[in-house]
């Protein structure tokens, strides 16, 4: 595993931390600003550190070794992804707002319709892979 993949690891780490201090925020001091900083750490910090990674290292075609020296951008967008994968509430709550689900996964990288209705109960793991 290279530097960077291991830097990657930390990632559902740094979210929580950076969740409970965004809700600490607005527990101190609660007001509009204060919850769109919870929204934006839960739901925009990660799509937008996966895009920056990926315009750093893109994503290859081909099979993706995660075991040798060098870097590998899927390992680390496991990593990022990691967060909602063990919270999947946070996910189910975007879709019960019609077009706010479809909106985020654009936001990650996919390609998905306007019209496209999600069942609340769904696994992605892959939310930059959806076309």
């Amino acid at each position: 595993m290279s530097r960077w993949n291991r830097l990657f690891s930390y990632f559902p780490l740094l979210m929580t931390v950076a969740t409970f201090a965004a809700l600490g925020v607005f527990a101190r001091v609660p007001s509009p600003w204060s919850l769109l900083l919870v929204f934006a750490v839960i739901y925009i910090l990660p799509p937008v550190v996966q895009r920056v990674m990926f315009r750093w290292a893109p994503l290859k075609l081909g099979v993706s070794t995660i075991d040798d020296r060098s870097f590998s951008s899927s390992l680390a967008a496991h990593h990022i992804q990691a967060f909602y994968d063990a919270l999947p509430q946070l996910e189910s709550l975007l879709r019960v707002i019609p077009g706010f689900y479809s909106m985020w996964l654009r936001l990650w990288g996919s390609r998905v319709g306007y019209g496209v209705e999600w069942p609340v109960r769904m696994d992605v793991l892959d939310r930059n892979l959806m076309d």
